[in-house]
């Protein structure tokens, strides 16, 4: 088996993020424990999307905010919001 090549493929990076199905979810585990490199890079890859989420969240500016609400309540396409 080519580790890299599998390691540069995304697949890690789906079942981190639970787009994998159950039958590839089984088959990472057990790459996983046959090679400790992909592992390593599930711990890596889980710890990275793990400090993403963890930053704190950014607030849009009032008057963007207000916009995007109101347009999406009226359902009017947001190209002109530069006008604000």
């Amino acid at each position: 088996m080519n580790v890299n090549a599998y390691l540069q493929s995304g697949v890690i990076e789906s079942y981190c993020l639970g787009f994998t199905s159950s039958e590839e979810d089984g088959s990472v585990m057990e790459l996983a424990a046959q090679y400790p490199a992909i592992q390593h890079q599930i711990e890596l890859v889980r710890t990275s999307f793990e400090s993403i989420l963890m930053q704190p969240v950014l607030e849009p500016a009032a008057l963007t905010k207000k916009a995007v609400l109101k347009r999406l309540v009226k359902q009017e396409p947001l190209s002109d919001l530069n006008t604000l």
